[in-house]
């Protein structure tokens, strides 16, 4: 969140007029990347019902509320003409549980965020059939609202279609009547130096000042800008403006119960787009290291000149080491995002065209924007140019199959090819309720008294005979002895991880597969020489005894997927299913199931020391 007093915290809010979806799609998406803003007020998003669903998809972070104008011509049959109209407001997650969706139509929505009542509209524009009847009664909607929600302040921000200075016009003085009324304030008439067109078409040569931001609290603007992104291909620039509300964290304490929920924003490592050579190299540096330390101390335990705490020492460090290096080297070298953050259709070709439409963009900017000439003509073509490639790439995400689609089809696997289908085409449904409620506090709850339940013994007498049977026996264990074919090389542990299974969910540590895969082959020695000295010393670093639980919420009845991180899996907190080794079972067949921890705990575990 933007910085806090005592009582206010900052609350972004940007107003774009898209001008279609697809048109202003790169404004939102460099937004969200540069400045991250609490509110996109939208309006002209010029999507069906059935597509507004995009919004979500396509800017992970923010949950959406809107309509569509089309919705009639939906039901009257086949589309015809161009599209229209549609408004949309993107809230941030973290303000979810601080908002109230309150209504909208296909001309304005409303909701609350925090102590705000936010609204944004879509006039109609000159030529519009009955245009001054439909303004006055959003406008008279919009008011019945206002006064419903009269404790809060109130924002309106939108496409007004008309220029508000122009004291003759009708539509001008009906909306001064509104603002007026309700005691609001322009943000232009705040920062005068931004009183500048936000509705500019260079073809037809116009442009005007047609957007307005409108608050009922002035004092609590601290920052209003009228932007002017270098790719835009809307006709209107966005709005930015900063406003003070009610400090969020108070807020969120005495909305909810229980105030301990955390939301996590949960990203993968995109090993496709990552630097895989200066990842092998870090590893490289790091880990080698670390073979003379084992090696050295694998001699002199042999040798039985070393206590042994100095051998658990080392095993230790050589474990924490072995996972620092991974983790760093992944998070300097392999970029961490949310899931479908790169688009499989971007390319290097258009990385330059982008590239060059902003550089011409910034030339004609510091030209003094001319209308004609050669520096006009390049701006031009260089956005045209990447405009027709940005649809060809858009297109090719419904038309085209990627190169693991045709893979999959040329292998005839279809599990592969299903799998890859579902994930570039199909948008999975989320669960976002269990057992009837929504409430992901009260949801929490639900599967911490189910496992409670589940893992609670149902004769607690019983139990603790049983217990004190094990212990017993425990104490005479010695477990089976160690022969040749228990032992470890790097040949198999460079087999087992060369037969890695890669895009598995990460472990407790943030580790998954790929680390290990494409590290630098020290990886595999050092494993080797440091499991040889837990044979020898039977101990077992502390990292392998935690372990989590992951719920799978079904209809009507709760499942959970254990991801056992108490194993090294080679070396230590894989991801799941990371380091699969199939054994040969008493029947002769390839069994699954056998990770390297199993292959480590049966040659092992019954001469290490208890957990």
């Amino acid at each position: 969140m933007a910085m806090k007093t005592n009582n206010l915290c900052e609350l972004n809010i940007m107003c774009y007029n898209l001008h279609g979806f697809y048109q202003g799609f790169s404004v939102i998406n460099d937004s969200i990347a540069s400045d991250k803003p609490h509110v996109f007020l939208l309006q002209e998003h010029w999507l069906t019902p059935s597509n507004l669903s995009l919004f979500d998809s396509s800017f992970p972070g923010y949950f959406s509320f809107g309509s569509s104008a089309m919705s009639k011509s939906v039901e009257a049959g086949m589309l015809r003409g161009r599209p229209f109209g549609g408004v949309m407001i993107l809230i941030r997650d973290d303000l979810r549980t601080l908002t109230e969706t309150i209504y909208c139509e296909e001309r304005f929505a409303i909701l609350r965020v925090a102590n705000y009542l936010i609204a944004t509209v879509y006039l109609p524009c000159v030529g519009y059939n009955d245009r001054y009847l439909l303004c006055e009664e959003i406008l008279c909607t919009i008011s019945a609202w206002r006064a419903r929600y009269s404790e809060l302040e109130f924002l309106l921000a939108g496409d007004f279609n008309v220029n508000l200075d122009k004291s003759d016009d009708h539509i001008a003085n009906l909306v001064s009547n509104f603002m007026r009324t309700f005691h609001l304030s322009r943000c232009d008439d705040l920062y005068p130096n931004q009183k500048v067109p936000t509705y500019v078409n260079l073809a037809l040569r116009h442009e005007s000042q047609i957007d307005f931001i409108l608050v009922s609290k002035p004092s609590y603007v601290t920052d209003f800008h009228v932007l002017d992104p270098s790719i835009n291909f809307s006709d209107h620039v966005p709005l930015l403006v900063t406003t003070k509300c009610l400090n969020v964290s108070k807020a969120k304490s005495k909305s909810t119960s229980s105030s301990n929920h955390v939301k996590f924003n949960l990203t993968q490592l995109r090993w496709d787009k990552g630097d895989k050579d200066s990842f092998y190299y870090y590893t490289g540096h790091n880990l080698l290291p670390l073979i003379d330390v084992v090696d050295n101390m694998l001699s002199t335990y042999e040798a039985g000149t070393v206590p042994t705490d100095s051998v658990h020492n080392c095993i230790e460090s050589t474990y924490a080491s072995i996972l620092s290096t991974l983790s760093s080297a992944g998070d300097m070298y392999i970029p961490k995002c949310h899931k479908n953050f790169f688009k499989f259709w971007w390319d290097e070709d258009l990385s330059l065209a982008k590239q060059a439409s902003i550089d011409s963009d910034r030339i004609w900017k510091d030209a003094g924007k001319p209308r004609s000439g050669p520096i006009f003509s390049e701006r031009q073509s260089c956005r045209l140019q990447y405009r027709q490639r940005l649809r060809q790439a858009q297109r090719m995400n419904d038309n085209m199959y990627s190169n693991d689609l045709h893979e999959a089809l040329l292998k005839k696997n279809g599990t592969s090819f299903w799998k890859c289908w579902r994930s570039k085409f199909e948008t999975s449904n989320k669960c976002k309720q269990v057992d009837g409620c929504v409430d992901a506090d009260t949801i929490a709850d639900k599967f911490r008294s189910y496992f409670t339940n589940v893992f609670t013994c149902n004769n607690n007498d019983k139990a603790e005979s049983l217990k004190n049977e094990f212990l017993q026996v425990y104490n005479s264990y010695c477990g089976l002895p160690m022969t040749d074919d228990h032992r470890l090389d790097t040949e198999l542990v460079s087999s087992i991880i060369g037969n890695l299974k890669h895009g598995k969910a990460a472990d407790i540590d943030s580790l998954c597969a790929e680390h290990l895969y494409f590290s630098h082959p020290a990886i595999a020695i050092l494993l080797t020489k440091l499991f040889q000295l837990m044979l020898l010393s039977s101990y077992i670093p502390a990292g392998f005894r935690y372990n989590y639980i992951v719920p799978v919420t079904k209809p009507k009845e709760f499942h959970s997927k254990s991801l056992t991180c108490n194993d090294f899996r080679v070396t230590g907190h894989w991801s799941e299913g990371a380091l699969v080794r199939r054994v040969t079972g008493p029947n002769g067949h390839w069994s699954e199931g056998s990770l390297v921890r199993r292959l480590w705990c049966r040659n092992t575990l019954p001469r290490s020391s208890p957990y």
